[in-house]
């Protein structure tokens, strides 16, 4: 009689021993899956303006500062946009908004139309991360635009095409 309840502990022991490395090997690999998430960053989907108006003054305050008299400036927009462009080998992604401004200077002389292209930072809402401006004509700027709009280049319209 004790044999066979020795016979039936060891049995019971090599039962748990089984199960506890079955449980073991699930946890090793649902550890070793989960490493190689946190090894892939993913990079978050970038907030979008609140609105085509908020991007527009967003734009209008980036611009701001860059021209002397902000109340002759005037602005001309294409669609805000999510897209890519590549920078110097760098791929940016995010929403885009590019247009024309025409700065009439305090003489009242016209300066001329002047392309703009924008990136909207992807962690804040409505706020303006980078920017160019260049006069019309060929320019990086206006190329910059054309990768960002690509085939929607249509709807430039003719914020970009006229000179």
């Amino acid at each position: 009689m004790a044999g066979s309840r020795l016979h039936s502990a060891s049995v019971g022991a090599s039962e748990m021993v089984g199960q506890l490395t079955l449980a073991a090997a699930l946890f090793l690999a649902l550890a070793s899956a989960l490493a190689g998430c946190a090894a892939r960053p993913v990079a978050p989907s970038p907030l979008a303006p609140t609105s085509t108006d908020s991007a527009q003054a967003a734009v209008r305050r980036f611009f701001d500062r860059t021209y002397a008299d902000q109340s002759t400036l005037r602005y001309s927009f294409a669609p805000l946009i999510l897209s890519q462009v590549h920078i110097a080998g760098i791929t940016e992604r995010g929403y885009f908004l590019c247009g024309t401004v025409t700065p009439i200077t305090k003489a009242q002389t016209y300066v001329g139309r002047q392309v703009f292209f924008t990136h909207f930072n992807p962690l804040r809402r409505d706020v303006v991360d980078n920017a160019s401006v260049q006069p019309s004509g060929p320019s990086e700027t206006r190329a910059l635009c054309g990768q960002a709009y690509g085939s929607a280049h249509a709807p430039l319209g003719d914020v970009l095409t006229a000179p």
